[in-house]
């Protein structure tokens, strides 16, 4: 005898939360999945990447993360979009993205404005493209703030960490 199976969508999913209680311990708990609001979209976590700015914050020495679950830089495929996101995105995309400041990327599933969201670079893998966020979005302000403009010389000292990377 066949049986037909029909598969439910999700409605939950797991995050990482810090736990008040004990200061800077994490705990893991089930939430609703978020949803894809006006021009964000949902992305399904494949990898994160740790910065300093994340664990000072969970420490306290930067501010509060304004989300509960720690974490910016995110690389995963896009699952659903809002309804005013109307960029070039579709779901099944596989992207990269910061969600700095309000972090909540160390869980299954979190939610970003569209246009912070990019392309996984070919070839590389949910590892290596989760560090790109934070050092790519700071690198790209940087050179935006002070614009060289064709023909001009730009000096970048101390090259060896994840902005320094980007800017080069």
């Amino acid at each position: 005898m066949t049986e037909s199976m029909q598969y439910a969508a999700p409605t939950t999913c797991c995050a990482c939360c810090n736990n008040y209680a004990n200061e800077g311990a994490l705990v893991w708990k089930e939430k609703p999945i978020p949803k894809a609001t006006g021009s964000n979209v949902l992305i399904q976590v494949k990898a994160v990447a740790m910065n300093p700015i994340d664990w000072k914050r969970s420490q306290g020495a930067a501010g509060q993360c304004i989300s509960p679950s720690p974490l910016c830089d995110v690389s995963g495929v896009v699952t659903a979009k809002g309804p005013s996101a109307t960029g070039p995105l579709k779901v099944g995309d596989q992207v990269v993205t910061c969600t700095y400041p309000s972090g909540g990327a160390l869980a299954e599933y979190v939610v970003a404005a569209e246009s912070s969201v990019g392309p996984k670079p070919p070839g590389w893998d949910d590892t290596q493209a989760s560090a790109l966020g934070m050092g790519a979005v700071t690198a790209s302000g940087a050179l935006r703030m002070c614009s060289p403009g064709p023909g001009k010389k730009l000096v970048i000292v101390g090259a060896s960490g994840g902005v320094g990377q980007m800017m080069l």
